[in-house]
């Protein structure tokens, strides 16, 4: 009889195990980070200085251009990405 109550707790500890359901980690979530909507805005664009020379003024202007192209530039490619998002 030994044997029996042997393989019977076997058997009821086996299907106990059997009834236990597996853990399944949970997949992370990506949370995406937006710039603040401020920082979208257009570059403003300062006056003009009075007091300088053409030449000065030709080369404050042409700089001044391309800086000014490369920050909208920039804002409009932050624009596109925050609003696919």
């Amino acid at each position: 009889m030994t044997l029996s109550k042997l393989a019977l707790t076997g058997l009821l500890s086996l299907s106990l195990t059997a009834c236990g359901t597996l853990s399944v980690p949970k997949q992370p979530v990506p949370v995406k980070l937006l710039p603040d909507r401020t920082l979208l805005n257009e570059c403003p664009v300062p006056p003009r200085p009075l007091d300088k020379t053409n030449a000065a003024l030709a080369r404050w202007l042409n700089a001044y251009d391309a800086a000014l192209a490369a920050c909208n530039a920039d804002k409009a490619t932050l624009r596109e990405w925050y609003d696919a998002s």
